[in-house]
């Protein structure tokens, strides 16, 4: 089994991220250049006046896989529709160059993993709704589709530390709190906080959070001195 795992990243932003109001497309993109980290992009963008980076995700060629842009934000990647799609993009330049293998499946696992999350959406190249070449003449579009849709990409995410789950959710403040309360425990390896290793699946950090969410740890969350989930 192929594990997919999402690297979060620190960015500064200029201004306060929208909300995204629906999720209608997953929009594929390449960097336009040959060599760039996410942190470059970041830059790029901020230098074009925008909040900064727009995509949601980035993809090296070495397969590995950076978080962007906040999953429930809007983005800014395609003119007219950045409230209502999410933005993959390829470090390099597909009009010239030809994709690495490692990039390539590692793009279908993480389309996989998106269309998981958004089953309804469409997933489009940025030139199918923009005047651009973007994603590239070389860019195999239709064989990550294909390897996605056939499952030869990743079956699972896993978060190896706790600062590796995305809080677009709440998700990693959840994971903490039942951290706190010893409800899960990680190795012991960061002394100073909770940023241990604790290797959780996606599915397993979904399942804890919705048991938390429905009062299933209230009773030793209590017996801890925590505040448990507050319910409607």
């Amino acid at each position: 089994m192929r594990i997919l795992n999402i690297i979060d990243q620190q960015y500064s932003w200029r201004d306060s991220l929208a909300d995204r109001s629906t999720t209608d497309y997953i929009i594929l993109h390449h960097a336009a250049v040959s060599a760039a980290s996410p942190q470059d992009i970041h830059r790029m963008h901020l230098n074009n006046g925008w909040t900064g980076i727009g995509y949601h995700f980035y993809v090296a060629k070495d397969g590995t896989v950076y978080r962007g842009r906040p999953l429930n934000s809007a983005g800014a990647q395609c003119q007219g529709y950045n409230d209502r799609s999410i933005g993959i993009c390829a470090e390099g330049n597909y009009q010239y160059e030809i994709m690495p293998e490692a990039q390539k499946v590692a793009i279908a696992e993480l389309l996989r993993y998106v269309t998981g999350l958004y089953p309804q959406a469409q997933v489009v190249g940025h030139r199918d709704l923009n005047a651009t070449a973007c994603p590239g003449t070389n860019y195999p579009f239709d064989e990550i589709v294909t390897l996605a849709r056939e499952g030869e990409g990743a079956e699972m995410v896993r978060y190896q530390k706790l600062s590796d789950i995305p809080n677009d959710y709440g998700f990693r403040e959840v994971i903490e709190t039942l951290m706190n309360a010893k409800i899960i425990n990680g190795d012991g390896s960061d002394q100073a906080g909770n940023d241990d290793v604790i290797d959780l699946s996606h599915d397993q950090v979904r399942t804890l959070v919705f048991l938390y969410r429905g009062g299933a740890f209230d009773r030793k969350l209590i017996k801890e001195g925590i505040q448990p989930a507050v319910k409607d």
